[in-house]
């Protein structure tokens, strides 16, 4: 298993390679935050990410296995394509642990694909909605 401590990632067009202009928010066309093509294990700790093209996380075969501890995704999907921000193909695994936060779509894609299968702790953005009735 591979480890890393803080990974953070801008796909951000620096507008003709000056690096003043490195903050936009116009993404490379068709970039990815992380992109598995192969089998592998990732620990990372704190991933931040922002201005993707398409998917935040994205694994494109069986048998990734990839663990946050901390994410961050923002701005992803900027080239519109409708996909979600984290993509696991099938017989893929992905961790989400401590705190995560989401930034805007450029598309209409949510947060996790029906591919692949991601564990998360969704629990702590429920807000329970009584609704007033006549009980039995």
């Amino acid at each position: 298993m591979w480890q890393f401590g803080n990974v953070i990632h801008s796909s951000s067009d620096p507008n003709g390679g000056d690096p003043s202009l490195f903050d936009s928010n116009d993404s490379i066309l068709g970039s990815k935050g992380i992109f598995a093509e192969g089998k592998c294990n990732f620990n990372l700790g704190n991933f931040y990410t922002q201005n993707i093209g398409l998917q935040a996380v994205h694994a494109s075969v069986a048998g990734v296995v990839l663990r946050f501890n901390d994410l961050t995704l923002y701005n992803y999907d900027q080239d519109a394509a409708n996909v979600d921000a984290i993509d696991m193909a099938n017989g893929s695994i992905a961790y989400i642990d401590g705190n995560r936060a989401f930034g805007s779509s450029g598309g209409t894609g949510g947060y996790y694909a029906a591919t692949g299968t991601i564990y998360v702790d969704d629990w702590r953005d429920w807000t329970p909605a009584p609704v007033a009735g006549t009980p039995g």
